[in-house]
């Protein structure tokens, strides 16, 4: 969603964001579009996955500047930026140390333009307003983070409810004879072989797009919203997903043993006592 802001001074924009709860309305507009698009997905999925959307991320394009170099404005400009960047808009104080790590995440190609990564939001300064290469890679980053997120949450529900059913006896009794540890491990699978998918695309995104000014973005971005971590941390938690389910069939496997043994001796024994 675009919003277009027409300010003499990067002063008054930070006013009007103050006074005008722009994020709430974009928040119920970006619920009211989710809420349709949503409608026609309903009844494909065969688990009814709850996820809250509530990832926006706020991108500030600036052209008309005034300034031949990005680099003098961001200098000129930094107590401003910071407050643009972190949603502060009323703070003016910021120490250079603060202000440093907020605008550490940056990179640009010719002198008039800049592009700024931020966890909470980015911010793209281009004179000749050529905005929309540069945000579509932004957009394509937080997919890709928001997805790596969704993965999380849902593994998470998946050991928790794995935890509270081996606590309790009768799921443990169940689970030695129902088929379902398969079915998970599948379910399991699946997830890691599309978790391989993102990543090969994060590893080689140059080579899809071609572009290396875009790639450049692209992974400052990634730096900018932990991917790499957020990447560790799921395949770290697939890991211990994929041994509780090893060792759940191994258990399964031995009990049906054990049960099997016992219909055999009980049988050997009806024989011998009724030969």
């Amino acid at each position: 969603m675009e919003i277009p802001y027409k300010f003499s001074e990067l002063a008054d924009l930070l006013v009007q964001l103050k006074s005008s709860h722009f994020e709430q309305e974009l928040e119920e507009k970006f619920n009211l579009i989710y809420k349709e698009i949503s409608t026609h997905f309903e009844g494909l999925a065969e688990k009814k996955i709850r996820t809250n959307f509530n990832h926006l991320y706020y991108v500030y394009c600036l052209s008309d500047t005034g300034y031949t170099d990005a680099s003098e404005m961001i200098t000129d400009k930094k107590q401003q930026l910071t407050a643009l960047l972190t949603g502060m808009y009323e703070a003016d104080n910021f120490n250079d140390s603060y202000m440093d790590d907020v605008l550490e995440h940056h990179t640009s190609i010719y002198s008039d333009d800049c592009t700024v990564i931020h966890w909470y939001s980015g911010l793209i300064i281009d004179e000749q307003g050529n905005f929309q290469e540069k945000l579509f890679i932004i957009e394509l980053a937080n997919i890709q983070f928001f997805k790596l997120r969704v993965y999380d949450d849902y593994i998470d529900n998946y050991l928790n409810n794995y935890l509270r059913k081996a606590n309790q006896a009768f799921h443990r009794f169940l689970a030695n004879f129902l088929p379902g540890v398969r079915s998970q491990m599948k379910e399991i699978t699946s997830i890691r072989v599309e978790l391989e998918k993102i990543t090969d695309i994060m590893d080689n995104f140059e080579k899809f797009y071609g572009n290396w000014y875009q790639a450049k973005i692209y992974y400052l971005a990634s730096d900018a919203f932990a991917i790499q971590r957020w990447r560790k941390l799921i395949r770290s938690r697939m890991d211990i997903v994929n041994e509780l389910y090893s060792l759940l069939n191994e258990e399964v496997n031995r009990s049906r043993m054990l049960f099997l043994n016992f219909l055999m001796l009980l049988l050997f024994l009806l024989w011998f006592i009724n030969p």
